[in-house]
């Protein structure tokens, strides 16, 4: 079972485009004018109903840093696809 939803969510088109989509969570945090990292902090929350640690919080900041504005959405859909394919969210979702 475990591998087999491990494929799904690493492969599946159909969450792709959830997570690509205007309204998703990505797209949202893209645009809101919170601090980045009380952004990061919530996709933490959302994935895994915890805060990241430092190492965590500093490692997805300096990623969406990274992005160009206009690719801010593209590095949120990153951080939260990443954070969606850890053991730790197969195995606790």
């Amino acid at each position: 079972m475990f591998q087999t939803q491990s494929l799904h969510l690493l492969n599946s088109q159909e969450i792709q485009g959830k997570l690509a989509a205007g309204t998703s969570r990505p797209a949202l945090l893209a645009k809101d004018a919170a601090p980045l990292k009380d952004r990061i902090r919530k996709l933490y929350i959302t994935a895994f109903s915890r805060e990241p640690s430092n190492d965590e919080l500093a490692t997805a900041e300096a990623y969406i840093n990274r992005a160009e504005e206009k690719n801010r959405q593209q590095a949120f859909e990153d951080v939260l696809w990443a954070l969606l394919n850890t053991k730790e969210f197969l195995f606790n979702h």
